[in-house]
Order: structure tokens, then sequence, then C-alpha cells
């Protein structure tokens, strides 16, 4: 648990499949203790990226070739056989070895800002070895607060690991679950998500929670970092995960301001086949955004928030959970809790008039040259996070219905200082 870490990620990085392998390897190097650092040799014969353990110099982990090669990415230590032993093997030390994690509240407590976390949910993270048979088991929260929570395997890249099944919490809180991960060639990593109201359910609380991950060859348990550590490590992590993830993300930079679409993005966001996101974008002109909708919370759609992010990062400006939103009119009549709302989105410079009443986000334009909002829905309507084909504005309509949001979009100010409408 040395918390004293040399690393070094050169800005410049080789195509997307590399940097998703470098991230995962160097969450992995993290995981096992090492002090890990990155150095680039980028010349016209040779292009590589090596991470090297800081204190002895010595090469752990090397991509390299060109763009059309294989791609090769080994630990110095990886086992050549597929049949795992317990003696002789470098394990993580640990499990969920990561917390990432965005207080909606107080910016300044974030964690592992990246991907566009949720404005509530705690993500954890523990890295699986290539090669060696896991279990998870454990039980999911139940109680007033709770949203969805899950435990979903990913693939180098970020995208969702077809060999494993998502576990979701649906009509199965408080009950022992198992989740078994089997032996793969490469290091993938998995996460299990708690969509938590914050106040009610507090780390410690959640954590209790945390799966078991047991290592089938010694059926034991890996030791749970402790909390300190964890985030110690988090913090280490995040900048470099910021420019790999930010590098794997879409980049839309709009003309023009557009509506809300779900869009085939597999990469960025860490999706899983319970989320659907749709996406907006204000473009270069627009200073405000005024986003008029319907929430109806029930079982097929639990949860709901927005977002404000930073495509060059990935990272947040600004977030609220629907159950925060200001001001909102429940809807007469309705058979579930359906309520209306107004969410008004701002960049920081903007001069205008700012509404008195509803739910107000903000962005940096020094800091976040390409915003963008992104609707954030927990949905058991599997037609609706479908990611196999991008939709248009029309076509998410049709998908969500009523509770399709618009977007009235301003810029400040014309000649006669009011405001002008760009779009909706």
């Amino acid at each position: 648990q040395n918390t004293e870490r040399a690393l070094v990620v050169s800005e410049w990085l080789p195509m997307r499949q590399v940097r998703g392998v470098v991230l995962a390897g160097l969450l992995v190097l993290l995981a096992r203790g090492h002090p890990a650092a990155a150095a680039v040799d980028d010349d016209a014969a040779r292009r590589s990226f090596t991470v090297v353990d800081a204190s002895t110099g010595a090469a752990l982990f090397n991509l390299g070739g060109d763009e059309e090669a294989p791609l090769v990415a080994a630990a110095a230590d990886a086992p050549r056989n597929r049949t795992p032993t317990p003696r002789g093997r470098r394990r993580p030390r640990h499990a969920w070895s990561f917390l990432s994690e965005h207080d909606f509240e107080n910016a300044s407590l974030d964690v592992l800002d990246v991907g566009y976390p949720s404005a509530i949910a705690a993500y954890y993270v523990t890295v699986l070895e290539a090669r060696v048979n896991y279990t998870l088991r454990g039980r999911f929260p139940q109680g007033p607060g709770v949203y969805q929570c899950d435990v979903i395997a990913y693939t180098l890249v970020g995208t969702l690991d077809p060999t494993v099944a998502p576990l979701f919490d649906q009509d199965r809180r408080d009950v022992a679950l198992t989740v078994r991960v089997p032996a793969f060639s490469e290091a993938r990593f998995v996460l299990q998500r708690f969509y938590a109201d914050p106040d009610r359910w507090p780390r410690p609380a959640k954590e209790a929670y945390l799966f078991d991950v047991i290592d089938d060859a010694t059926g034991e348990p890996l030791p749970l970092l402790g909390p300190d550590a964890r985030l110690t490590l988090s913090h280490v992590i995040e900048d470099p995960a910021a420019l790999v993830v930010a590098k794997l993300a879409p980049l839309s930079l709009a003309v023009r301001p557009t509506q809300f679409a779900v869009a085939d993005r597999t990469t960025g966001t860490f999706p899983d086949k319970s989320h659907g996101y749709a996406y907006a974008d204000p473009g270069p002109r627009a200073q405000r955004a005024v986003i008029r909708g319907t929430f109806r919370v029930n079982a097929s759609f639990p949860y709901m928030d927005f977002i404000v992010g930073n495509q060059d990062t990935t990272r947040l400006d600004d977030a609220r959970p629907f159950y925060a939103f200001d001001d909102v009119v429940p809807v007469a009549n309705s058979t579930d809790a359906a309520f209306d709302y107004v969410v008004t989105v701002a960049s920081a410079d903007f001069e205008g008039e700012l509404p008195d009443r509803g739910t107000l986000l903000r962005w940096d334009p020094a800091d976040n040259a390409h915003p963008v909002i992104i609707l954030r829905f927990i949905a058991y309507n599997f037609d609706v996070v479908d990611y196999s084909l991008p939709r248009t504005p029309a076509e998410t309509k049709r998908l969500l219905g009523d509770m399709y949001p618009v977007i009235d979009y301003y810029a400040c100010c014309d000649d006669h200082g009011h405001e002008v409408l760009l779009g909706r």
C-alpha cells in the first residue's frame, strides 16, 4: 500500500486500442503495487509506449509497432500457461482498488472524474488479471435512496466484455448472487456501480456491499483495499486515465446546437445494457440552454440525471440527479411518480438574465471549449439502450415518448441587448 507513486504519461499516445491497453496496464501495475512510469519513444523508425518500474528502471509493459501491426501487450511477469497455479504468480493484491465518484454538491470532492460519471453513482473498480478464473459473490443493497446497482465486466478498451453476463439488481436486491469470470488472454476490469443517494448511502454503507472477488485457483477472496489507499490510487491514476478515456471518446464538435440523440457510442462512457445516454451539443455559439421535459419514475425507468461534460477530457463541469431538481411540477392524474421540470444550462460568461426558478447547471468556457449535455437514464426497456445504431433526435424521441426533453438554445446578445434564439 505504498502511496508514493512516480507516474508520468506522455501527452502523445498512439491509436485508440493502444490507449485502452495502456490504461489497463497502468491499472494492473498500480493494483499490484508497482511504482510505475511511462515513456514514449517516437521516431521515424519506431513508435512505442513503455511502462517501466520507476524504482528499478526495468521495463514492465511495452506496446510498439506501427498502427497496422498486431497489438502486443504483456507485463514482464505475465504467466505463459493458461492453467493458473497459486505458486509463483503475481496477482493484483487487492479487490476494488479504485473509485470514481462525482459529488454534485461539491465538485472539489470528485474522485477519478473521467468517463462522464453520473451525478451520484459510485464506481468501484477491480483489475482482473489475464489467464485467471474469478468468481464474484455478494449482495446488492436495498432500501430508500437506492436506484440501481450492477456488476459489469469490461475489456481493455472500455467496451462491454461479451464473455461475462452483466448482473443487475432488478428484482434481486439483498439476494446472494454470483458472477463467474472465465480466464481470458488479456487483463480486464470489473465495475460495481451504486446509484444511491449519497446522503442516505455514504461510502462506508456502500462499501459494505462490495462483492467478494475470489481467485478460483486458491478459493480465497482478494483482500479489500482500504478506503484511504483506494482514494490515493484513484487520485494517482486520474490524470492519465482522463487522457486515455478522452482519446477513446467520440468528439462531436457540432457547428449548430443539437437536440438530444442516443448515439452509437460504446467507448468513453463505460456503458452497460441498462444505461441510456442521449447527447446534446450546444455548439460554438450557444451560451444558455433551457431544457424542458417530463420524467416518470417507475420500475422500468428508476433513475435519470443531467450532466454537463467536457468533450476534451470527459470530466464533469456540473450535474444533477432527478430527485434534486428544483421547482418540479407533479403531473396531474399520473399513474406513476411523474413530474415536469425545467433545467437551465449556462456558460459561466453568460451575461443575460438567468431564471429565478428551476435547476441551474453551469460550464466554464475557460476550461471547457467543447461542452456536451448528457441525459443519462437507467432503463430496463432494452430497446432504449441499444448502441448498435446511432439514433437521430426524432428516433430518440420515439424511443422515449413523452419523456423526451427539448432544448431551446440562446446566445447573448444582439445590438439591443436581447438574447438571440439559436435553435430548438
